[in-house]
Order: structure tokens, then C-alpha cells, then sequence
């Protein structure tokens, strides 16, 4: 899964329709889960990169006091900080040329260090960068094609 959704829904007492759809905890409507970034709320579900994610946690019951206005679950999301060593990835999916869907997608990320100690060489400033592009030329194509009047029974209906 790449989706917040898609994720905090394997959780036992979420549900979800369908992959890319609300989520429901515990019975409640999908406007009544609450998501907090960094202990941070936020409204409407999160689009993060997957590869920004260092942790997903979904609580479904006993909720703590400090957040008070949630109505059926949270989904909280520690995002990845920075690394003393210089890494990054990249990733590309397509099936451009071999399916109706024309999906592409390209995921990556960088980290590393921007100030150390020079004694110790500890890392004192940092910095992440994460990013996704998604692009489906049809996220739905039909599986028997389209039918479609031929253009002579058109015109002469419309007579």
C-alpha cells in the first residue's frame, strides 16, 4: 500500500471499501478519524510519500485524553528525520506500453547530514527530502472496451 489509508486499514477494527477509499474506525464515519503528522493535526487524509513514513500508528480504542475531540480512531504518523550519513533512493514504477492504465509513478528521497561537531563528528543540523509523482493516463479502464454507436445510426437519430 502506498496510501496513509491504504495502511492504518489493515489495522483490525478499520474498514475500508476499497483501496484508495475513506477509512472507518471502529463503526465511526470516515470524517470522524482524526490524523496527526509529528503530533501535529491535521484535516482530511495525509498524502505523504511512503518513503516519508518512519511509523504508523493507529489507536482504535482507549484513546488518550490528549485527543480529546476524536470520535472513532487516530492515526498518528512519525515522519523520518534526518541521518548523519548522506543516503537516498529512488524508485520508478510504469506500465506505460503494457496496459490501458498508463500508470507511472516515481518515489524518492535524500537525507544527510548539513552541520557536525568538528571533535566528535556528531551530526548537530540535518535535513529529509522525500517526494512522489503519481500519473495514470486511466485509473479506471473498462475490461470489454467501449461501445459507441457508429456515426451514421447517430446522424440519422438525431434526423
Amino acid at each position: 500500500t502506498r496510501n496513509v489509508a491504504d495502511s492504518a486499514a489493515t489495522t483490525a477494527g478499520a474498514f475500508q471499501f476499497d483501496q484508495g477509499g475513506s477509512l472507518n474506525i471502529r463503526g465511526g464515519r470516515s470524517d470522524a478519524t482524526t490524523y496527526y503528522i509529528d503530533g501535529v493535526k491535521v484535516t482530511g487524509v495525509p498524502t505523504l510519500p511512503a518513503s516519508a513514513i518512519e511509523q504508523l500508528q493507529v489507536i482504535t480504542g482507549g484513546i488518550p485524553a490528549k485527543h480529546g475531540d476524536a470520535t472513532a480512531g487516530i492515526v498518528n504518523i512519525t515522519s523520518k528525520g534526518p541521518s548523519g550519513e548522506f543516503h537516498g533512493g529512488l524508485e520508478v514504477q510504469t506500465s506505460q506500453g503494457l496496459d490501458a492504465y498508463g500508470y507511472n509513478l516515481v518515489n524518492g528521497n535524500l537525507t544527510g547530514p548539513i552541520w557536525k561537531t568538528k571533535s566528535t563528528k556528531k551530526t548537530i543540523m540535518g535535513f529529509f527530502l522525500s517526494f512522489e509523482y503519481l500519473h495514470q493516463k486511466d485509473p479506471n479502464p473498462s475490461a470489454v472496451g467501449v461501445w459507441q454507436v457508429k456515426q451514421s445510426v447517430l446522424d440519422s437519430l438525431r434526423m
